[in-house]
């Protein structure tokens, strides 16, 4: 190979090389991303109370979720049957699954109890409102603002 056609190739080469670098660069940045946002999730989620069904099947349980100074604190209410556990999104932290019951802008203690095996009753603050609710979750029903004795 001539000098002429050793510095032709090494020309065309250039473009390969910084294509490659920065697919390179996107690649590494994504991984630091994907990392950073696992381990170190936008909210947090603390238990406040949890309680079995009855019969022992279900667990209800009352949870606040932080995520960070410019937001409320939301408390949340969730069931799970017994053979499971609550687990966090991968990337926010949230625990979503089961949540039946969400009131924002509140961080004190959701009451519940259980009417019955298959019932149960979430009595929250008023003038609050919760922001979303759902009157059944598998064979559960749910009910909200009566008295929990």
């Amino acid at each position: 190979m001539t000098a002429k056609q050793l510095f032709e190739w090494s020309l065309g080469s250039w473009p390969r090389a910084i294509i490659s670098f920065a697919v390179l660069c996107i690649l590494a940045s994504a991984i630091m991303m994907v990392t950073v946002l696992h381990f170190s999730p936008l909210c947090s989620e603390e238990m406040r109370d949890q309680e079995p069904s009855p019969d022992g099947r279900y667990v209800a349980a009352s949870m606040v979720r932080n995520c960070g100074a410019t937001t409320s604190y939301v408390t949340h209410f969730n069931l799970r049957t017994v053979e499971s556990s609550f687990s966090p999104d991968f990337f926010d932290g949230v625990i979503s699954d089961g949540e039946v019951a969400t009131i924002g802008d509140y961080d004190g203690a959701v009451l519940f109890c259980w009417v019955s095996p298959r019932q149960i009753n979430i009595e929250y603050p008023t003038p609050t409102s919760p922001l979303r609710t759902k009157h059944a979750w598998n064979e559960v029903t749910v009910t909200y603002g009566q008295k929990c004795p």
